[in-house]
């Protein structure tokens, strides 16, 4: 009973507290050791191959620690990777758990994510500057993602084994709310980690499902991939294909007289070379008549100010100078105030999540 409770607690902790973590492990370390029967652990070691594989590796980084010259760093990193090296000794040489204690385990797990998902979404909802990355409060969004991730293999396992038209319809709707969260986060890896589960799972136990369960995963899964794809190559058109200001010819002079910059990089964001048409001087003296932030500031998310009015404005596909800066709204200049470098990041959807992916590759 203290190990399935534990297993709760961790499974809990595992979304919400790095320490909590930490200390659950150390308590299930802890009781493994209380067990005693030596007997049996050395007997399941011995038997389990994916479990002498997982010891290996263990023994490996620990190893490690003779050639490394930063001792400091090396055990600081053993120290965060001890609880994966854990899990496969504590988990694969402990009884294992009948079928109503994973699935309190496994509710558990679910429930804690499903709580930290409406936790950040109303912080996203009541915190308009918060950055992607500190949507989930507790965790790295990156970890957070993938234990988004596992919960969508729970809901899929249990919808097909348990058969019930009910938890169909619950599972499906907890899914969608899922995934939108992961949009939400910006989450690439877990998309593509979450397409190639279901592609692995769907070849390793497609044969086992009925046909109408084979057909309709196949169809999800197909679907999924080609409106990932079909999304992904449309806004990168939209992304790269070069505007009429970038293919036309370079003018060297302003509407003022003034000399533009001119630099085709390579650097395109909305269609536009970014470090074209660039009059810094116009843009300085344009932009202390708009606002009372000074040019040279940093904006409230740590981004410089002046490089933000530059994509802004390339967003836009205006030249950057005194001209191209009358086409900003009060709306637009609060944005930049803001630190929000594209007029796309004004947005919410795959737009914005798939150019902020194009800038930043």
């Amino acid at each position: 009973m203290l190990y399935v409770a534990l297993l709760c607690a961790l499974a809990v902790c595992m979304v919400t507290s790095v320490f909590a973590t930490n200390l659950v492990w150390f308590l299930l370390l802890v009781n493994w050791l209380a067990e005693w029967n030596w007997n049996d652990k050395f007997s399941d070691i011995k038997s389990n191959r994916l479990l002498q594989a997982f010891l290996v590796l263990a023994a490996v980084h620990v190893l490690w620690l003779a050639g490394t010259s930063n001792i400091g760093y090396a055990l600081t990193d053993l120290q965060k990777k001890m609880p994966l090296m854990a899990i496969p000794l504590v988990m694969l040489t402990s009884r294992p758990l009948d079928c109503r204690e994973r699935l309190s385990v496994g509710i558990a797990y679910s429930g804690a994510v499903l709580v930290v998902t409406a936790i950040g979404f109303v912080r996203y909802l009541t915190m308009p500057l918060l950055p992607y990355r500190e949507i989930v409060p507790y965790i790295s969004h990156i970890r957070f993602a993938l234990n988004v991730c596992m919960v969508l293999v729970l809901l899929a396992y249990a919808a097909i084994k348990y058969r019930r038209s009910w938890l169909y319809a619950l599972n499906s709707l907890l899914a969608v709310w899922l995934l939108a969260f992961l949009f939400l986060i910006h989450s690439y890896t877990a998309c593509v980690v979450l397409v190639a589960t279901a592609v692995v799972m769907l070849m390793a136990y497609g044969r086992r499902m009925e046909r109408r369960l084979q057909i309709a995963a196949r169809a999800a899964v197909c679907g999924a991939l080609l409106l990932m794809a079909g999304l992904a190559a449309w806004y990168a058109v939209g992304y790269y294909r070069l505007k009429p200001l970038s293919t036309g010819p370079l003018l060297a002079d302003t509407p003022n007289g003034n000399h533009y910059s001119h630099s085709s990089d390579g650097l395109i964001e909305n269609g536009n070379y970014l470090n074209n048409y660039v009059c810094r001087s116009e843009m300085r003296e344009q932009w202390g008549r708009m606002s009372e932030y000074p040019i040279d500031s940093v904006t409230s998310v740590g981004y410089p100010l002046e490089s933000a009015l530059l994509r802004y404005l390339n967003g836009m596909g205006v030249t950057k100078d005194s001209l191209g800066m009358t086409h900003l709204t009060p709306a637009d200049i609060a944005a930049i105030e803001q630190g929000i470098a594209n007029p796309v990041y004004n947005r919410r959807g795959a737009r914005k999540m798939l150019y902020v992916l194009f800038y930043e590759s």
